[in-house]
């Protein structure tokens, strides 16, 4: 079994959220709670290589079980619920927990400037995408505010929107040079 090749795979992961979890809790601990419960629940139960890594990503506070192959993922899913520390835990396929909401995929377009309106995103987004909502302003929250001041969330140049499919390949701008910031329409333009 090529481990390196399995663990590259997001398709063999499953998703262990990580809130309600104590923080020190270990990897073992948790591979041990899914191979004795996988066991007492009496369905197909885990072997002891069908899961090879368990690892805690803080990014998205939740803990990641590395699956050898789709049936050894199968068999985990199956459980649907794990207990740890006196409290069930829901286990997901991590693909679907992160790519798909109830409204679609959250589409996010950042850095335009504040005189580009949602009507010619919207036009620009149904280009590339089948949308579902239309394209909304997002708001800054003041985070430091002074004591007894209330500061209104601020608008930014951030827009987003949710989509149900893409239509087209959109590749990823980290920065775009114009002649004229002020002309927007040559903004929307951009080859895709």
């Amino acid at each position: 079994m090529d481990y390196i090749q399995a663990g590259k795979n997001p398709k063999l992961w499953i998703r262990l959220p990580g809130r309600n979890l104590p923080r020190n809790i270990r990897p073992m601990d948790i591979g041990d709670e899914l191979y004795k419960q996988s066991e007492a629940l009496g369905i197909d139960k885990l072997s002891p290589g069908d899961v090879f890594s368990i690892q805690y990503w803080s990014k998205i506070d939740s803990w990641i079980i590395y699956c050898a192959n789709e049936m050894a993922k199968n068999k985990a899913l199956a459980m649907s619920t794990i207990v740890l520390n006196n409290m069930q835990h829901e286990l997901t396929d991590f693909q679907k927990t992160n790519i798909h909401h109830p409204n679609g995929m959250r589409v996010s377009i950042h850095g335009l400037p504040l005189n580009v309106s949602e009507e010619e995103l919207d036009t620009w987004v149904d280009s590339w995408a089948t949308r579902l909502t239309k394209v909304e302003r997002a708001k800054e929250k003041a985070s430091k505010a002074p004591r007894g001041c209330s500061i209104e969330p601020l608008w930014n140049g951030n827009r987003f929107c949710y989509i149900s499919k893409f239509e087209a390949c959109v590749p990823r701008h980290s920065v775009y040079e114009m002649d004229n910031p002020l002309n927007h329409g040559e903004l929307l333009q951009v080859d895709i």
